[in-house]
C-alpha cells in the first residue's frame, strides 16, 4: 500500500493512496493529489528527498477560492516510543498537550519560487521543534519530515501522482515522510503575499507527519482498506476525520506563531480564515470534509491550542461532513 496525502485547492492539500495494483485514490479536498509523475519536479539548489518506500497513502491540501492506502510506521528503537497505531485512542488524541511557542525567523514572503523555498525551509525547524516536544510529551516517536519542491504542473512521489489541474495545492507522502509544496500549486496569484495561509497550508501537510509518526495514519488506512477501498463511503469518512484532524493541527502552530511574533496577528488570522475557503465542494470527493468543517477544524486548533481539542475521530459525524 502506498501512502499519500494532499491539500487541495479551491486550491488545497491533500492525501493520495495507491494500491500495489497501481490504482490510486482520489485526491482530498484541502491539500491533495493523487497521481504523481517525476521529470520536472527538480528543486532549485537541489530536492531533500527521503527514501522510497511502500506502505503509505499521500496526504494531500486542496486549493482554495473554489474549491488515504496503508502507512508505515516510523523507525524507532527498542527502547524508545513507539506509535500506538489507534485513532480515537491515540495518546496525541487522548492528551491535553499543546504546541509551544516556539520562535521562528521567518523570511519576509516573496512571491517566486526561490524565496518561496527560504520562507519553507525556515519554517521547517520551527515545526520540527515545536511537535518533537508534542509527541515527546505523548510518549510518541519523533523523527523530521524531509521537504521536497518539485517543479512544472505534475508532480510525483513513491506515493503516487497528481497534477496542478486535479485542484492540489500541497501534500505529504507517508512512504518516505516527505512534504511536497510545488510553487505552482500554491495560487500566489490568487493570494499574493500573505505568508499566513501558506504557512497554514505547510502546517495541514505537517500535521499529516505527526499522524504519521503518532500511528494514526497507519491506524485510519488499514482500517479504510478493510472497508473495501478508499472509495468506500466509510473510507471516505475516515479521510474526512484525518483531512480535519490536520487541520486543527496546523491552527495550534498558526496561533504558536502568532505568540512569538513569527507572524503578525493578522497574518494569522488570514491562514486561519483561509480554510473557509477550501475543503469539499461541488462533485469532488467527500474525502476533506465541507469548508465550514474545513475552517472550523483549524479555527478550533487555533483558539483553544489542545491535542485533546483536534480529536476527531471521537467526534459526531455531523462535525466532521
Amino acid at each position: 500500500m502506498c501512502g499519500f496525502l494532499l491539500l487541495i485547492v479551491m486550491p488545497m492539500g491533500i492525501a493520495l493512496a495507491s494500491l500495489t495494483s497501481g490504482t490510486s485514490a482520489s485526491a482530498g479536498s484541502g491539500y491533495d493529489y493523487s497521481t504523481y509523475e517525476y521529470g520536472e519536479n527538480e528543486d532549485i539548489g537541489g530536492t531533500e528527498t527521503g527514501e522510497s518506500g511502500t506502505g503509505h497513502r499521500d496526504t494531500t491540501t486542496p486549493t482554495g477560492s473554489d474549491r488515504s492506502g496503508t502507512a508505515a510506521s516510523p523507525t524507532t528503537s527498542a527502547t524508545g516510543p513507539e506509535p500506538v497505531r489507534e485513532t480515537a485512542d491515540n495518546p496525541i488524541a487522548t492528551a491535553s498537550v499543546p504546541v509551544p511557542d516556539v520562535r521562528c525567523d521567518l523570511p519576509e514572503w516573496q512571491t517566486d519560487p526561490q524565496a518561496s523555498q527560504r520562507f519553507f525551509r525556515a519554517a521547517l525547524p520551527c515545526l520540527n521543534e515545536a511537535w518533537s516536544s508534542v509527541l515527546s510529551q505523548a510518549d510518541l516517536p519523533f523523527e523530521p519530515p524531509e521537504l521536497a519542491f518539485p517543479g512544472g504542473g505534475s508532480w510525483s512521489s513513491p506515493c503516487g501522482s497528481v497534477a496542478k489541474s486535479e485542484n492540489v495545492s500541497a501534500f505529504y507522502c507517508g512512504s518516505n515522510q516527505t512534504i511536497y509544496m510545488p510553487f505552482a500549486g500554491l495560487q500566489t496569484d490568487v493570494y499574493g503575499e500573505q505568508p499566513g495561509i501558506y504557512l497554514g497550508v505547510f502546517a495541514h501537510e505537517y500535521g499529516h507527519h505527526v499522524q504519521q509518526l503518532s500511528g494514526i495514519m497507519t491506524a485510519w488506512q488499514n482500517e479504510a482498506y478493510e472497508t473495501g477501498g478508499y472509495e468506500t463511503p466509510e473510507a471516505l469518512a475516515l479521510s474526512r476525520r484525518s483531512e480535519l484532524q490536520a487541520q486543527c493541527f496546523a491552527g495550534q502552530y498558526l496561533a504558536s506563531a502568532e505568540r512569538t511574533n513569527s507572524l503578525s496577528t493578522r497574518a494569522a488570522w488570514n491562514g486561519v480564515q483561509d480554510g473557509y475557503n477550501r475543503g469539499d465542494r461541488g462533485n469532488q470527493p467527500r474525502d476533506h470534509g465541507s469548508p465550514q468543517h474545513y475552517g472550523s477544524w483549524l479555527e478550533a486548533g487555533y483558539k483553544r491550542n489542545n491535542t485533546s481539542e483536534c480529536n476527531t475521530w471521537a467526534a459526531s459525524a455531523s462535525d466532521v461532513s
